[in-house]
Parts: structure tokens; sequence; C-alpha cells
């Protein structure tokens, strides 16, 4: 009797015990029981890591999941969320007090991230791709990307009416919920049908694995630092209470001077989630996972060739590891014993910039950077390469390209910029209105800020009055 022994599973058995032991030894070295529990589901993605790298076949298991029209389930959450929001009192105690909130607030809370960051995007993508050329892990990015928008144009009418969120902005993010709904109804409800999805297996729980690990690290720093994260995320919180009820305008104009997109969405949030308003910013670390799924939604379009799927695990992998950063905490941890964690780590980022500026691994912090910038830029290098309807990528561009630039500005810059050199040295002749559609993008951006009491984006204030900002120019 012959055993065969698959040596790819073995190996990659091997390396999974492997990094599960190196994350105990730094969890000793550090005295952090924390590093070990992440390096759980971190074994479980070098396993099929390697198995994906080192079997030369490059064939998986795959199945099918069959949806039989997902709508009217979605449609029966959208009921019940909006009853948890109207029928559930808010919570009125302190924010100190979070474990005493009752269940059913937390509850309220969850229904609210779903009427403002899901549901009114993941019709929108629905009433707009007809074709449905847009499947999988995509709709989620997209779904969340428009709803922040769609959040946004909501507050900021509320506003520029003169009204606050806490008269206006529960109601109004019912309305827009209920009318994506009918929308939908009556523009696909004939049609609706149910459709299969072919899902490799393999990557899938690849892809499982690290957004786990990435989830259980943002879980522990939110619990970590709860009522609120200090430094940054305090200041969005308190620009997001100024926009709550105004402009807040002071001499003519907006102060501070800073991007508003993020800080008027947290207000909308506010005003509908039921428990304190810096429980609310802190939980959106549960949405920690998005720059990086987004990341997978954009390679896996741009390298979707059967030989390109060893690339697309290698670039998920390597998107979440740290750099030379990680080496030198470990150097500064045995050279000086003394050093505790927060030290070392504020030691560390001032020597290397890359532990400070992990983009895509833990967010330490809710930002629009992360939350709005970096989603944004990856969504709209999928729909470079995608090929989508017409009128989806003519609706979807635009809209994703004033979100970035009224969220934060530089992810917009960088995707114009690698957009020309790709219609530089690829010439493709399916991206001949991609121009337009940026340019509509920034025209309603331009809309947007001339439509505000106070100009920031498109005109910022100077001496001799209002100048056309050098970033729009550019």
């Amino acid at each position: 009797m012959k055993l065969e022994v698959d040596t790819s599973t073995v190996a990659s058995a091997v390396f999974s015990i492997i990094t599960v032991t190196i994350f105990s030894s730094f969890s000793k070295v550090f005295s952090e029981t924390i590093i070990f529990y992440l390096g759980i589901p971190f074994a479980l993605t070098i396993f099929l890591f390697s198995l994906i790298v080192l079997r030369r076949d490059n064939k998986g298991w795959a199945f099918k999941i069959t949806m039989h029209n997902p709508q009217t389930f979605i449609g029966a959450l959208i009921t019940l969320s909006v009853l948890a929001v109207t029928l559930i009192p808010p919570y009125t105690g302190s924010a100190l007090g979070w474990m005493s909130i009752p269940s059913m607030n937390w509850l309220r809370y969850v229904a609210s991230l779903l009427l403002t960051t899901f549901f009114p995007g993941y019709f929108l993508v629905k009433i707009l791709d007809r074709k449905r050329d847009i499947t999988g892990s995509i709709i989620i990015v997209l779904s969340y990307l428009l709803s922040l928008f769609t959040m946004f144009v909501i507050g900021f009418f509320i506003l520029l009416s003169g009204n606050s969120m806490s008269l206006f902005g529960s109601t109004a993010v019912v309305a827009i919920n209920l009318a994506m709904i009918v929308i939908y109804h009556f523009t696909h409800g004939k049609n609706a049908r149910g459709h299969s999805l072919t899902v490799n297996g393999h990557r899938m729980i690849l892809i499982s694995s690290i957004l786990m690990a990435i989830m259980v690290g943002a879980l522990i720093t939110m619990i970590s630092n709860l009522p609120l994260t200090p430094g940054d995320m305090q200041r969005h919180h308190g620009l997001a209470l100024q926009y709550f009820n105004c402009f807040p305008i002071h001499g003519g104009k907006l102060m501070p001077p800073y991007p508003y997109l993020f800080h008027i969405y947290l207000a909308v949030l506010f005003s509908l989630a039921g428990i304190p308003s810096v429980l609310v910013e802190q939980g959106l670390f549960t949405l920690s996972f998005m720059p990086l799924l987004a990341f997978y939604c954009a390679i896996k379009t741009w390298f979707n060739k059967r030989e390109d799927q060893k690339i697309l695990s290698t670039a998920i992998l390597l998107s979440i590891l740290l750099g030379f950063g990680g080496l030198y905490a470990t150097y500064s941890r045995f050279a000086n014993p003394a050093y505790d964690v927060l030290q070392l780590l504020a030691n560390t980022t001032l020597k290397t910039y890359d532990i400070g500026m992990r983009c895509l691994y833990l967010p330490d912090i809710v930002a629009p950077v992360w939350n709005i910038g970096l989603p944004t830029f990856f969504a709209l290098l999928y729909l470079l390469k995608k090929r989508v309807a017409k009128i989806a990528k003519a609706t979807l561009i635009p809209v994703l390209v004033a979100l970035g630039y009224l969220g934060h500005i530089s992810e917009t810059f960088f995707f114009i910029l690698i957009l020309l050199i790709y219609v530089l040295f690829s010439k493709p002749d399916n991206e001949k209105n991609i121009g337009l559609y940026i340019i509509l993008g920034l025209i309603i951006t331009a809309f947007i800020d001339l439509a505000a009491p106070a100009q920031i984006y498109v005109f910022s204030s100077s001496g001799t009055g209002n100048v056309i900002s050098l970033p729009y120019v550019a």
C-alpha cells in the first residue's frame, strides 16, 4: 500500500505552523497577548497562500452560489432597519457607560449603519447595472461608497436649507431608502430573477482569513480605545458636531477650511444612531476591511486571466505586511526591553514611515483616507478596467470622482495620473469617454462647492477675494 503525500499541502502546513510560532514568540517578546490572537487567522492566510502558490497545476475547488432574487431579502432588511431606528428610543446616558447600553440600542446602531452605508448604494448599483456586469464583492464596495455620497448630499442640502440634522436627518435617510426600493421595483421588479455566481473556494477562504485578521485587529483597537480613540478622531468628531446644526461659518469663511464630506456624513449618522456620538464614530472601525476589499476587487479585475491567479494572491498578501519598520521595532525591543508598546511604536514611526502609514493593514483610526480615499481610488481602478454598461460607467465614475475629491483629494489626483499613463501606453479602445466622466465629476464638485455658503474646494479665499483653488486647476 503506497501512501501518496501532497508536498504542497505539507509545505503549506509547515509554513502555517511556523507563522503561529513566530506570532507566539513576538507575543512574548512584546508582552502582548493580542499579537498571538492576530497570528491565528494570519496562519490560515499563510497556509492558503502557500497552497495556491506551490501548486503547479493552479487548480482549486470551486462552487456555485445561487441567489434567488436577493433584493426581496434586502427589502425586508431595510424594513426591519427602518422599524429599528423609528421605534427604538435613543440612549440618553453617558458614553463612558457604554457597557450598560441596552442591546436594543446597539441593534438600532447596526440598523443605522445599514441605512447609511449600504442599502442606498446597493439599490443605486442595481438600478444602474441592468445587464448585471457588476458582480461579486465589488458590489459591497460600490454600495458603501455610493451610500456615503448619498448621505453627504442629504446632509448637505439639509444644512443648505437652514435646518439641522436633529430635525430632518433621520427622516430624510428613511425616506431615501424607501424611495430606492420603490424605484427599483418599478424599474426592475418585473425582470428580477435569481442568478448563479461561481466562487473559487481557495481564494475565498484566503481573502476571508485576511479580512478576519484585519477585523480582529480593528476590533481590538476599537475596544481598547473606547469611548473614542484620541487624536485625529477627536478632531473629526468635533467637526462633525459643528456640521450637525449648521455650516461653521466665521467671518464669511468655513472654519476650519477642511474637506467636510466625511463630517457631514458623520453628522447624518449621528442623527440616526441612537447612541452617544463618540461611540458612533468609534464603531466605524467595523468598516476597516473596506480598503483591502476594494484593493482585492481592483487587482482581480486587472489580473483576471488564469495564469495571473498567483499574482492576485501575492498582491493581496503583500498589501497587508509591514515593511522594515517591523524589523526595526523588533531590534529596538531587544536593545531596550524597558520600552512599552506605545513608546516602541512612537519611536519606530519616527525612524521608519511604513508603520505609521500602513495604508491597508489595521487602520488605527477612522479617517477620510481609509474610509473614503483608498476605497474610492481602488473602485475607480476597477471601473477603469472593467467592461460595464455605458450608463453605469457614465454615472459611477463621476460620482466616485466627486466623492474622492470632496472626501480626500489626493487619491483622485493619483487616479488621474494612473489613467494618463494607462491611456498613453495601453491605448484602450473602451475608455474613450472616461476623460469626460472625470470632468463631469469635477463639475459636480464645483456645483457643490459653489452652492455652499463658503467655498474651499474650487475657490479659496485670499486677501483680494475668492481665487480658483490650485488643486482643482491641477
